[in-house]
C-alpha cells in the first residue's frame, strides 16, 4: 500500500485504511510511516484485513513520482517482500 511524503495515503490505501479501523491513519499520526519514497514498513495480521502481511511502501512527494522513482520505489517493495516467508503477493 503506497502512503505519500507528509502521510497521505493512495486511495487503495484509504481502502484498507478504512477496513482496518484506521489503524494506517494511527501508525502516521504516530509517527511509525512518513511516506519518504522507497521506505517500507510490514504490518502483519491488521483487524479486520484478511491478509496475513501488508506491506506500506513510500512513494515520496506526488509531484515528484517519475519513471526513475518508481524504478527505486519497487526495488525496495521487492527488497522487503522477498525478506518475508510470503509465497504471492499482489500490488
Amino acid at each position: 500500500m503506497g502512503v505519500y511524503e507528509g502521510g497521505k495515503l493512495s486511495p487503495a490505501a484509504q481502502t484498507l485504511d478504512k477496513a482496518a479501523k484506521h489503524a494506517l491513519s494511527d501508525l502516521i499520526a504516530r509517527g511509525d510511516v512518513s511516506g519518504k519514497s522507497a521506505t517500507t514498513l510490514l504490518l502483519h495480521k491488521l483487524a479486520g484485513i484478511a491478509a496475513e502481511r501488508v506491506l506500506l511502501v513510500g512513494l515520496g512527494k506526488a509531484s515528484e513520482l517519475n519513471n526513475k522513482t518508481s524504478v527505486e520505489i519497487l526495488r525496495a517493495t521487492f527488497t522487503a517482500l522477498n525478506g518475508t516467508p510470503a509465497k504471492n503477493a499482489a500490488l
